[in-house]
């Protein structure tokens, strides 16, 4: 989910993610990465492994996106409430901690 907007993308069935079992579908990580490009805060959810290949991805090949992400949580299969209030809690924090802008 990003700030404003939901993208949804699915990872193909066939493979699992970071399961040890099979390489990271870096194709699937690329197309994430560009659905984010025009973003400027992102939360990142999901499983441990996946979660955590993705953000060695934006490390390695995205180093752009790196300072837009505000938070990482682990969930597993959350519900539509369950990210709303991930994202509530996060971007709600990051907006008090702006400075209020002075009109003069």
């Amino acid at each position: 989910t990003v700030h404003g907007h939901k993208h949804h993308l699915h990872h193909k069935a066939s493979s699992v993610v970071g399961s040890g079992r099979e390489p990271a579908d870096l194709a699937f990580y690329v197309e994430i990465g560009h659905a984010l490009a025009g973003s400027s805060e992102i939360l990142v959810l999901g499983p441990g492994a996946a979660k955590l290949e993705f953000i060695r991805h934006v490390h390695k090949a995205m180093p752009e996106l790196e300072p837009k992400i505000v938070g990482v949580e682990t969930v597993d299969h959350p519900t539509d409430g369950q990210v709303v209030a991930y994202a509530r809690k996060y971007f709600h924090a990051k907006d008090r901690m702006r400075p209020l802008l002075q009109t003069h």
